[in-house]
């Protein structure tokens, strides 16, 4: 349950609910309007710069149109204008796009729900462009313009090499290297894949749940390439069959559940040129889970291994012409170890000094290591949320972070080696998301008053360079209210009609899982929200024990329990902003969630009718033994020994105790959050017989189709509408 899973995944955190109330005329006139709109352009953000990289003369970037999914490449030159380097149209010339079953699992995996030009790589000297497009790679010459189609199909997660002459990618499971110029073929540097063997590719769990979506690994000259090999052959197998299509045969997929086996990881080291193939040494059996992968320098390979409970974990330093393999540094935590979820650590000096992070201390902080993996220094301040570094100047002793004290804005930081308080780059309150590369930056920022913009600038300083965006005018941005409840980030939208002289029911927009906020100071996300309170709601929003950002003890809230710290925590939420809002009615909320809003959704009608009238749970998990291990182990320990946890944690165990309105809604071809979650609860509910509803989706963990996700969000209202009314 990705970052975004559940971690960081917001597609559908909130549904929506109505009363029988006056609405604005032009909701009178058509309630499927603003579904619509919001769809068709996914919230307004259709036409927004997507991944932009500079490049020191220009800024390269993917856009679509403002109703168009369909991504595109540009080039914005510094001091210069646009222009369009390449798109679906030039490359295939009208024909349709193709992609693998490998291919759409692992976007499913990243959350990716554009279509067209959806990456792109740069070498390092910014000369070439390499465009990975349905099946096919193609170079574009950014000084002549020429685009060249490189041999063979069916190529997957491409990577260049850093003085960007060769390309890595895989194919039938085995890794193969490619010549950027020249007319060479393909030449293939693994053996051994069959149809539960792949070398080069991240299995489930990795791209699930670890944020490494990555199988391999160029060395920095460019001359050997690290590589994951992965057996999910004790794996269980699962088939997803589309019921709209019942012509086609299911698709296989080897999902690892609590107590089964996970995929066996090992990682090899092989030649350009090809040859033996070294294999890295270490204690798999205590240490099955390859976490990260990167390299120290020429010859030498860092890997992050982690127990199965994720309670011990281990950096090594391998020798890539033996394999050998020693201790730079362990860890333990006696709940979990959290996985830092930075790109760029842990990064390498010259020297062999290394950045690090932990929260061992009691909150997070990135640090600066030895090259024996001693502790240096600290480098962020304490209590500085969840910092993530994007990038590092080792030769002028620095690096920048996004980060801060406040948990609902993330900002822009420069730190220093020497461990001095770090500057603000862009300390404007809000929203920042950056991208770091040839000492310039890019930051597409809202800021805590809804203003957003994308500007690159050089790190040194220096004139901004604005981006342009073909976003469709939006609706006037949500009259959001940020609160504090206790020691809680929450927030309230009213309706833009309220009347101080009414009591409102409340929609409890919830989350409530690890790795996602629901309270950030970014106005634009809850126009949703404001919708639903224009129908004659207050809508309250909370973050709860467990969210990113915390000390330590903060995230651990989840031991042992999904939903203790959740629900208590979202309830004394609601209480004590209603006891400043006399206007909130809580004799009538509804939680609305998806994913683990849809868990917390289901456990809160179950577990507390007493504060809950009704609830919508979209694609909720409802017996944990059924999510994977990766994620549902960490917090719910291992199975056999800690059944009585996963016993607590199941909607099974309460479902003959329903007595509230509940509405189910469930993808069926959800490979994420199997539809057999909400068929298994719809079982118990039916053997009860607890009244309920069940609405069935033809899609999976994400509902991009506008007009699926605009039917279901009528159908939420339609059913709010019966059990809030007064």
């Amino acid at each position: 349950m990705n970052s975004l899973p559940m971690r960081q995944l917001r597609l559908f955190t909130a549904l929506f609910g109505a009363l029988a109330v006056t609405l604005p005329a032009s909701a009178a006139e058509d309630p499927a309007a603003f579904f619509r709109d919001l769809a068709a352009t996914r919230g307004w953000t259709l036409g927004r710069v997507v991944k932009p990289v500079p490049t020191g003369d220009a800024i390269l970037f993917l856009r679509g149109g403002p109703r168009d999914a369909k991504l595109a490449l540009y080039e914005q030159k510094v001091g210069g204008g646009e222009r369009e380097i390449a798109s679906a149209q030039s490359l295939l010339a009208g024909a349709n796009e193709v992609l693998s079953e490998q291919e759409k699992s692992r976007r499913e995996r990243q959350r990716i729900s554009f279509s067209g030009l959806t990456d792109f790589l740069l070498s390092d000297d910014a000369r070439t462009i390499v465009l990975p497009f349905s099946g096919r790679l193609y170079t574009v010459d950014r000084t002549s313009g020429a685009v060249r189609a490189l041999p063979g199909e069916g190529w997957i997660d491409p990577r260049l090499s850093a003085d960007g002459k060769q390309i890595a990618a895989v194919k039938g499971g085995e890794l193969f290297v490619l010549p950027v110029v020249g007319k060479g073929k393909p030449r293939k540097l693994t053996s051994g894949a069959t149809a539960t063997v792949t070398n080069g590719l991240a299995e489930f769990v990795a791209q699930e749940e670890m944020d490494r979506s990555r199988g391999f690994w160029w060395s920095p000259d460019g001359k050997q390439i690290a590589f994951e090999r992965a057996d999910v052959s004790k794996v269980e197998r699962r088939w997803i069959g589309d019921p709209l299509r019942p012509e086609r045969a299911p698709v296989e997929q080897r999902y690892p559940r609590p107590g089964g086996a996970n995929a066996d990881v090992a990682v090899g080291i092989v030649s350009v040129v090809g040859g033996k193939v070294v294999w890295a040494h270490w204690d798999t059996k205590r240490f099955p889970y390859l976490t990260r992968v990167t390299w120290i320098a020429p010859g030498k390979v860092a890997i992050a291994v982690m127990s199965r409970d994720q309670k011990d974990a281990q950096l090594l330093s391998v020798d890539a012409k033996t394999g050998k393999s020693s201790v730079l540094l362990s860890e333990h935590d006696d709940a979990w170890i959290e996985l830092d979820g930075s790109k760029e650590l842990p990064f390498f000096l010259p020297d062999g000094r290394f950045l690090w992070a932990s929260d061992r201390d009691g909150s997070k902080r990135v640090e600066l290591r030895g090259a024996d993996g001693s502790f240096l220094r600290a480098l962020t301040p304490a209590n500085f949320g969840d910092v993530r570094v994007t990038s590092v100047d080792a030769a002028g002793g620095s690096f920048t972070f996004t980060g801060g004290s406040d948990l609902r804005a993330t900002l822009f930081y420069r730190g220093t080696l020497d461990g001095a308080l770090p500057v603000a780059i862009d300390g404007e309150p809000g929203v920042h998301q950056v991208r770091v590369n040839a000492g310039w930056f890019v930051d597409a920022k809202e800021t805590a008053s809804g203003v957003r913009s994308v500007y690159a600038r050089a790190l040194a300083g220096g004139g901004n360079v604005t981006l342009t965006e073909r976003t469709e005018t939006a609706p006037k941005l949500p009259e959001i209210t940020f609160e504090k409840a206790g020691d809680y980030d929450a927030a309230l939208v009213y309706p833009r009609d309220f009347d101080p002289t009414k009591r409102y029911p409340i929609i409890l927009s919830v989350y409530g899982g690890p790795h996602h906020k629901q309270v950030v100071l970014r106005p634009s996300l809850y126009r949703e929200q404001q919708w639903m309170a224009d129908q004659g709601f207050i809508v309250a929003l909370a973050d709860n024990h467990g969210t990113p950002g915390g000390s330590r003890d903060w995230l651990r809230a989840y031991q042992g329990d999904m939903i203790g710290a959740p629900l208590r925590d979202q309830i004394f939420a609601l209480r004590f902003l209603a006891g400043k809002h006399p206007e909130m009615d809580m004799t009538r909320v509804a939680p609305i969630g998806w994913s683990f809003g849809g868990y917390f959704s289901v456990m809160a009608v179950l577990q507390r009718p007493d504060v809950f009238s009704c609830a919508v749970a979209g694609a909720p998990v409802v017996d944990w033994r059924d999510y994977d291990t990766f994620y549902t182990e960490r917090y719910m320990g291992l199975l056999p020994q800690d059944k009585a946890a996963y016993d607590k944690g199941s909607a099974l165990t309460y479902a003959a105790k329903l007595e509230k309105p509940l509405l189910i809604e469930h993808g069926v071809t959800d490979d994420n959050v199997y539809f057999q979650h909400s068929l298994k609860l719809q079982q118990a509910l039916l053997a009860a017989n607890r009244p309920h509803e069940l609405t069935l989706l033809p899609g999976t963990h994400m509902l991009s189709d506008p007009n699926l996700k605009t039917g279901e969000r009528l159908r939420a209202i339609e059913f709010l509408k019966r059990c809030l009314k007064p």
